[in-house]
């Protein structure tokens, strides 16, 4: 086990000889394989290598996707993160507050009472 494969679990290297071998088995012959071991050996590089591409396009999104928090962005994201807190606990808390005022009717529901004509 050589390069990237070789930083996986044992767990994950014997899931991969086993989804190989009954690959192998089911269709290792008919595709051209001198024998079921060559068979086998195939089908792991394959999936090797396709999850080796899914682990690097992974990462290269997680990358990229946390570029915001780093630099300038980071304060940006911060900014933009602590304002959409404060207008929805500033919206929470206005509503709750006409629901009391209002006898526990909003505003949209009682507007003469919002309008201080009651």
């Amino acid at each position: 086990n050589e390069g990237a494969t070789a930083a996986c679990s044992d767990a994950a290297h014997k899931l991969v000889g086993q989804i190989a071998e009954q690959i192998a088995l089911k269709t290792g012959l008919e595709e051209g394989a001198r024998s079921i071991p060559d068979a086998k050996a195939a089908q792991k590089r394959r999936l090797y290598r396709t999850l080796s591409i899914l682990t690097h396009r992974e990462r290269a999104r997680l990358v990229l996707a946390g570029l915001k928090y780093v630099g300038d962005g980071s304060a940006t994201a911060g900014i933009q993160r602590d304002a959409h807190y404060r207008r929805k606990h500033f919206a929470d808390r206005r509503a709750a507050y006409r629901e009391h005022t209002a006898g526990g009717l909003s505003s949209s529901y009682a507007p003469s009472l919002a309008a201080g004509a009651g």
